[in-house]
């Protein structure tokens, strides 16, 4: 690049940066030996579009509980451009394009801060793979990262039963020991919680639970028993 002053040329010695400076101030001295004056130029220097931007990481992970609060901030991605942030080619804004299902997450379009926005449930979905996107506000260059945030199980769920709660059952005294008299039908929604039963209550020398069923380990005469 070089500019012209009655009929002389003075050139850059290097390409002029946008990023490094956006004017330029150059005095010429114009002298004829014995008299001399000085010519004040100032340039101005235009902003062009040196790139798109770039995530610090192609792939971020996260772990969140199941029970994490809304509004608990996950991770905070990170990307650079190089045209100046105060310049429209350099502005970048963030945002979640795939894998939000439910909406359960929202990122900050200027921090890139990703926070939960819903539920979690481990019962029901145990990660999320997150399409991130950064773009530029003027120019239209964009950059993609994943962001994978794994589910971990709390024990939130109490233990439910398909069989009677309340149960009565009238055994003669001929009655044999491992007579089942009660079987259990029981489940909870934990995936992870392995359910036990003891006999809490009641006579455990005549009765005993095993497994899911309460069996008869010693033969009395006749009795009348109420499980709860």
């Amino acid at each position: 690049m070089f500019y012209s002053f009655l009929d002389k040329q003075f050139f850059y010695s290097a390409p002029p940066d946008y990023e490094a400076a956006t004017s330029h101030t150059v005095e010429v001295t114009v002298s004829d030996g014995t008299f001399s004056i000085v010519v004040h130029v100032n340039i101005q220097i235009t902003d062009v579009n040196d790139g798109g931007p770039t995530f610090a990481s192609a792939t971020y992970t996260a772990t969140a509980a199941e029970n994490t609060a809304v509004g608990t901030s996950l991770v905070t991605v990170a990307a650079t451009d190089p045209d100046l942030s105060t310049s429209t080619y350099g502005k970048l804004t963030f945002s979640i394009t795939a894998g939000n299902t439910g909406n359960v997450f929202v990122i900050d379009p200027n921090t890139g801060k990703v926070s939960i926005a819903g539920v979690l449930n481990y019962e029901t979905t145990t990660s999320y793979t997150l399409t991130l996107q950064v773009s530029e506000q003027t120019g239209g260059n964009t950059d993609t990262a994943s962001l994978t945030i794994t589910v971990t199980d709390v024990n939130d769920n109490t233990p439910s039963c398909t069989s009677a709660m309340t149960f009565s059952y009238t055994m003669a005294e001929t009655g044999t020991v491992n007579d089942v008299i009660y079987s259990m039908t029981c489940t909870d929604a934990d995936a992870s919680d392995t359910l036990t039963y003891t006999l809490s209550s009641g006579s455990s020398t005549y009765f005993q639970i095993s497994g899911t069923d309460l069996t008869v380990i010693y033969k009395q005469k006749q009795h009348s028993i109420t499980f709860f």
